[in-house]
């Protein structure tokens, strides 16, 4: 899974726990932007939407773009998919 918005690349990293990264379009400066088992991302309004969990019990979560205090910024919109 792999999306580019102003000049950077944002990919799922499998070799990580499928955890979200981003680096330059040049391939530097990669920094790792969350910790969870990530999947279906999707960039839209400053924002990274992405799916976090296993099949059967995902849920919708969103980070910033700069993934700054992804941790503290990090906020589920969805309790869960399908509900």
């Amino acid at each position: 899974m792999i999306d580019e918005a102003g000049g950077w690349v944002y990919f799922s990293n499998e070799g990580d726990d499928s955890a979200l990264y981003r680096m330059r379009t040049d391939g530097t400066d990669a920094k790792k932007l969350n910790n969870d088992i990530s999947s279906e991302m999707q960039i839209a309004d400053g924002w990274i939407y992405y799916l976090k969990g296993k099949a059967g019990y995902p849920k919708l979560y969103r980070v910033p773009l700069d993934g700054i205090d992804w941790e503290a910024d990090r906020e589920a919109v969805v309790a869960r998919l399908g509900s």
